[in-house]
């Protein structure tokens, strides 16, 4: 599912979910504008309660004031409903600066007055000059064992993170109506070879910008 910007380039979100997964779309909490982008879904349990799982984006050198504001505004709403959350996203916000940046000292104050706390607390973007910690996930569940981390990666400038946990009951994930029989290696590397070779690599060819 994703929310792509209507207006002009760059922004909006997504968010890949594995189809054992059922969910629905929380449009209520999903927006987006100049200054920030919001997708949220509500992952469905049987024996507990849901869960809201939310991907945030602040554009750079937007109106910091305003995306806290919003951002506040989104996550009043869901703690009202009393339901573990977490919430991912390219902050923008440096949180190493919480003290000497205002907007920042004040966006970690709204997570920390929700009982949202940072699973991240290492650098996520690294330049020759500079390191900070802009991407984060936050989260209002305290009763689980937290597996989260940073992949070293030179995909992009800023380094993937992820947070690893588990539901409370095994019915709690949708399974498929029937057993599928996972496939063996041969197989699956007989199918990437005949993907490739059918691939139309033209347009990678005439391209010089790796």
């Amino acid at each position: 599912t994703q929310k792509a910007r209507s207006n002009r380039r760059g922004g909006g979100v997504c968010m890949y979910i594995d189809t054992k997964f059922m969910y629905k779309d929380r449009t209520d909490l999903s927006f987006s504008n100049d200054c920030i982008d919001t997708l949220f879904i509500e992952v469905k349990q049987t024996h507990s309660k849901n869960i809201i799982v939310g991907v945030v984006y602040k554009a750079p050198n937007s109106d910091a004031i305003e995306f806290n504001n919003m951002l506040e505004s989104c996550i009043t709403e869901i703690t009202k409903e009393n339901k573990p959350c977490y919430i991912l996203g390219d902050f923008n916000f440096d949180l190493f600066k919480y003290s000497s940046h205002p907007a920042t000292g004040d966006f970690l104050s709204i997570m920390y007055e929700h009982c949202f706390r940072p699973l991240i607390t290492k650098p996520t973007r690294i330049t020759s000059y500079s390191y900070t910690c802009i991407d984060n996930i936050f989260t209002n569940v305290t009763d689980k064992s937290i597996t989260p981390g940073i992949l070293f990666s030179d995909l992009t400038d800023h380094l993937p993170i992820f947070h690893i946990t588990s539901l409370h009951n095994p019915q709690d994930i949708h399974s498929p109506k029937r057993p599928v029989k996972p496939a063996s290696k041969k197989i699956i590397i007989n199918d990437l070879i005949r993907e490739l070779y059918s691939a139309d690599w033209s347009d990678i060819d005439k391209c010089e910008d790796p």
